[in-house]
């Protein structure tokens, strides 16, 4: 029950994103869109870009009939040349994208699989008490791999966080200096 197969199966997967939104939930992250509408260039390899518009995903998404408006009145204004429309998604802290994507994505990354392993050793040792009345958590070979595992994970989170925390204090210091 603790050590995960090589293939996991989708309920993980459920799980793995329940746990990365509960953590975007708790530290204010927003998703983003950056659409950007642009057409070739006479030039091989050359786009002109045409419109962009930098959205919440959920307005975004609401109000996507808009873009593709936007994106057939320009194929319309330059039959001659492709229009594409192109969509990067992003995350933004606290309402301003502060260049630290990496270090986010591997916090969120960490925190969540530090709550699953917690939960699948709390499961383990739930299964086994009732299950098998010789069971000792101290000398249960699996539960101790797993606990040290747990610990790994605790210190992956914290290290992730002290490199956030640096970073959004780094980005404090910048705009305030350039505030002045």
């Amino acid at each position: 029950m603790i050590m995960s197969n090589k293939q996991e199966s989708l309920s993980d997967y459920y799980t793995m994103a329940k746990e990365i939104a509960k953590v975007e939930k708790e530290f204010n992250i927003e998703h983003w869109v950056y659409i950007t509408i642009d057409r070739n260039g006479d030039k091989e390899g050359e786009y002109i870009n045409l419109y962009h518009y930098d959205l919440p995903r959920h307005i975004a998404e609401k109000y996507d009939w808009v873009i593709r408006w936007r994106t057939a009145m320009l194929q319309c204004k330059y039959p001659r040349y492709s229009v594409c429309c192109r969509h990067s998604p992003y995350r933004k802290v606290m309402g301003a994208n502060i260049g630290m994507q990496k270090d986010l994505y591997t916090f969120i990354a960490a925190k969540a699989q530090l709550t699953k392993q917690q939960r699948d050793v709390d499961s383990y040792i739930q299964h086994e008490k009732k299950s098998n009345m010789f069971f000792n958590e101290d000398t249960d070979e699996q539960l101790i791999k797993a606990k040290e595992k747990l610990v790994r994970k605790r210190e992956a989170v914290i290290q992730a966080e002290a490199r956030l925390i640096e970073k959004v204090k780094q980005v404090k210091q910048s705009q305030y200096y350039t505030l002045k």
